[in-house]
């Protein structure tokens, strides 16, 4: 099999994502996956821990991308997943970490809940599935006006939006009429 490696690095704190502002252009031909992660973090100081059962093996080549997304697509590639823990990176087989977390690593899902006060909930419901992606799901929970939403943060917000509009207080006014 043919391997090769090249690169070229340079390196800032990203102090939001943990990982550093690191640009790298890299040619991996059929590496060995725990090759190539060793060879990342030694360039560019990143502390990563694969588990025993992470194997397979990455080819690719990138130009000016950042250690992040080369990170990514490698790891999505060989479905894996990684913890991050203080400094260390642990990665790990996709399965390992649902059975750790309950879920998939590359679950996007986020979680809103709204109480509504005004709207009522059968309605509000009604319009959200029409609303929700394939993975959303809708719990309403009608006599304390709770609606929870699990669905992709764009979906979710666009919820947010239409539940806000649909959240207002009705007026009633009452008029003598003389005939």
């Amino acid at each position: 099999t043919a391997r090769s490696l090249q690169g070229e690095f340079s390196t800032a704190l990203d102090k939001d994502a943990g990982f550093p502002e690191t640009i790298i252009s890299l040619d991996l031909r059929d590496m060995d996956i725990l090759e190539a992660v060793k060879f990342i973090a030694e360039k560019t100081g990143l502390n990563i821990i694969p588990t025993k059962a992470v194997s397979g093996r990455v080819s690719l080549t990138v130009k000016n991308v950042s250690v992040k997304d080369v990170f990514d697509i490698i790891l999505r590639s060989n479905n894996l997943a990684y913890e991050k823990r203080g400094n260390i990176y642990n990665i790990m087989t996709e399965a390992e970490y649902k059975t750790y977390y309950g879920r998939n690593f590359y679950d996007a899902r986020v979680l809103k809940v709204f109480r509504l006060q005004y709207a009522v909930p059968e309605q509000v419901l009604s319009l959200m599935q029409s609303m929700k992606s394939d993975v959303g799901k809708l719990l309403v929970d009608a006599e304390s006006g709770v609606l929870m939403v699990m669905d992709t943060p764009d979906r979710v917000k666009t919820m947010a939006e239409t539940n806000a509009a649909m959240e207002h207080k009705s007026v009633v006014k009452v008029f003598n009429l003389k005939y």
